[in-house]
């Protein structure tokens, strides 16, 4: 989505973010959890060792599994419903349907390389060349009228034609000055299958949001439960270099802050044709954020929703370390089993009685 529109009111919220976790302080100072930087799912967890046998919860903090799960919308499988009348109906004590949740079965197990299994490999440090590329087409619109602004003949101010460009500026800038994270652990794979990790089962406790389940090894998962992304703070003399790039960070915020109230008090000197066009295309980004807002495209271009749409292509994923490193985890949707999903349909018919 561009960004030269009326964005002032996020970035403020964004800024209230950083003021609230301590990230002001100074080096290695605040809470990264909850900040934009980390963004916090709200959601918890909970391993299940038997039917009758469940663990306490326990936060997930950040998991990225947990936001795949929620990019995860649609699944092409028919809803199983009780076909009920008149006569069944007077002898069943259940609650009438009131809502319908998916119930999503991830599986995942740790992966010395891609190679053989037959996955999609999704590198989760890199820059590549569809996120320059979806950086250009997000502020396609906007290049288009700084050109218009520039060249047309009724218009021919080359400022404004700047003044439309710097958001595209901005967000080039922002990928050299983004925080380093920490990646994926790697794991001892035993050389005997007897003493290979056994795959556990946790349910996702994520409110209105479909009801997960994932199974896998407890040492591969927990890391993503606990400071898998976290930004990293130890580069340089006491973490200089990290705190550079989070000031940098902040700072290109504080600059959308103040992008919109610039361009609205330039407006005042501009040219009548000038300044109807530069309200139109005001007009226009106002537009395009409610459609974005009410068609839930705002977070379009995310890792998490092309894992999510590769897994409900039935397609295997490979989630690769940062590089020059191979290994990674593999992730595929698994198979509904109502004897291990019976704890979640309890628990829903629960909550909607």
């Amino acid at each position: 989505m561009p960004m030269t529109g009326p964005l002032h009111g996020a970035a403020l919220e964004t800024l209230d973010t950083f003021r609230s976790n301590g990230l002001y302080l100074g080096l290695r100072r605040g809470v990264m959890l909850g900040s934009t930087f980390l963004r916090d799912t709200e959601a918890k967890n909970r391993r299940i060792l038997s039917v009758a046998t469940i663990e306490e919860e326990k936060e997930c903090r950040n998991g990225i599994w947990i936001r795949v799960l929620r990019e995860a919308k649609y699944v092409d499988r028919k809803a199983g419903t009780l076909q009920r009348d008149s006569e069944t109906t007077a002898v069943d004590n259940r609650p009438p349907y009131r809502a319908m949740q998916l119930v999503h079965h991830l599986k995942l197990k740790y992966a010395d390389n891609a190679e053989g299994t037959g996955a999609t490999v999704v590198s989760e440090g890199s820059v590549s060349w569809r996120a320059i590329l979806g950086i250009f087409v997000s502020e396609l619109s906007s290049i288009a009228i700084a050109i218009t602004a520039a060249v047309a003949k009724p218009f021919k101010t080359w400022w404004l034609a700047v003044y439309l460009c710097v958001p595209l500026l901005l967000k080039l800038i922002s990928l050299l000055v983004s925080v380093r994270r920490t990646t994926i652990h790697q794991e001892k794979i035993p050389a005997a299958s007897s003493s290979a990790p056994k795959d556990d089962l946790y349910e996702i406790l994520d409110g209105n949001h479909s009801f997960g389940l994932i199974e896998s090894p407890e040492i591969t998962l927990r890391q993503f439960f606990r400071h898998y992304g976290h930004p990293i703070r130890d580069s340089g003399v006491a973490g200089r270099r990290d705190r550079a790039r989070e000031v940098h960070s902040m700072a290109l915020v504080y600059l959308f802050v103040l992008y919109f109230p610039a361009g609205l008090i330039s407006s005042l000197w501009m040219p009548s044709n000038v300044q109807l066009l530069w309200l139109s295309f005001q007009v226009y980004m106002i537009l395009v954020m409610h459609i974005v807002r009410i068609c839930g495209w705002e977070h379009c271009g995310q890792t998490e929703g092309r894992i999510a749409r590769l897994l409900q292509g039935n397609r295997k994923v490979f989630l690769q370390a940062k590089k020059p490193a191979k290994y990674g985890v593999i992730v595929t949707f698994g198979d509904y089993r109502p004897s291990q999903c019976c704890r979640s349909e309890e628990r829903s018919e629960e909550n909607y009685r």
